[in-house]
């Protein structure tokens, strides 16, 4: 599996790095979509962990395979959402769960020390109110598989409280 997640080209001064996980992971996508549908699953949903133009490139090419393409890591939901052409849903990135006045769930002090010195500081999780849960609601036609409504979720609350390192 490492090969997929880091090759190495044979000839290295004739395949850049990119070139060569590119078309590994064009060839991983095509592989593992090709046993899910052989086996009969269905595809929901393709989650992404990449910057944003290989999310959009990403469902892109997923787009009538997969029912949506949901992008992570920012922690700062987008305003991009949308339905492709060929019935996938799509966002770059669905936001976070956490104290809304953090960063990344973090309070925010550390972070901004950080930023200043660019000395490391440590980073200790904010769970002071109001909290914040973002998502996407999808809704897919169960015929097609395609979808037909991709709608961003954010709810404020100043009633829920972060739970505990036991939970």
């Amino acid at each position: 599996m490492k090969q997929y997640l880091d090759p190495i080209p044979k000839n290295p001064n004739k395949l850049n790095t990119f070139q060569s996980k590119t078309k590994e992971t064009q060839d991983l996508i095509n592989t593992i979509l090709f046993i899910l549908e052989n086996f009969g699953i269905p595809i929901d949903q393709t989650k992404s962990y990449s910057r944003s133009m290989e999310k959009m490139a990403l469902s892109f090419y997923l787009d009538g395979r997969v029912s949506g393409v949901v992008g992570t890591h920012t922690h700062i939901q987008t305003a991009d959402e949308r339905i492709l052409p060929g019935g996938t849903a799509h966002i770059t990135d669905l936001g976070m769960t956490g104290s809304f006045n953090s960063m990344l769930g973090m309070k925010k002090e550390g972070i901004i020390e950080t930023f200043l010195t660019t000395l490391p500081s440590k980073f200790v999780p904010d769970t002071s109110t109001p909290m914040v849960v973002c998502g996407v609601w999808i809704e897919v036609n169960t015929q097609t598989g395609k979808a037909t409504k991709i709608q961003r979720v954010m709810i404020i609350d100043n009633d829920l409280t972060a739970g505990s390192e036991e939970d």
